[in-house]
């Protein structure tokens, strides 16, 4: 058996090197999809629960940001690019439950009112 030069060792490094980066790529990318299926369902339920308690009457201005970002959210990642569907699912979230907070506490506001 003859003798291998280094030459050879250092292709063996370089594709063991490749081969491994490929793979935490490849991860990577599926975390996105994941990290970013997490969100939406989280900000669409967010939406839901903010109309539930007449958000869209009494808040109107944060319930139409949320949809705007919840619908800008899916855009991004129809594009896969996941890392703006996430950033765009959080904001819509946040809005969501901006509005339904201030709804509830307008809610609680024409209550207490009433009971005058």
């Amino acid at each position: 058996m003859g003798k291998r030069s280094p030459r050879h060792a250092v292709s063996c490094i370089c594709r063991l090197a490749c081969l491994t980066l490929s793979v935490w790529v490849f991860s990577l990318a599926g975390c996105g999809a994941a990290a970013y299926s997490y969100n939406i369902v989280r900000a669409a339920r967010s939406v839901e629960q903010a109309k539930q308690v007449d958000a869209e009457k009494l808040s109107p201005f944060e319930m139409t940001l949320a949809k705007a970002y919840l619908a800008k959210s899916r855009e991004e990642s129809a594009e896969a690019s996941y890392q703006d569907a996430v950033r765009f699912a959080k904001l819509s979230r946040a809005s969501a439950d901006k509005a339904a907070a201030r709804s509830r506490g307008a809610k609680k506001t024409a209550a207490s009112g009433a009971g005058r």
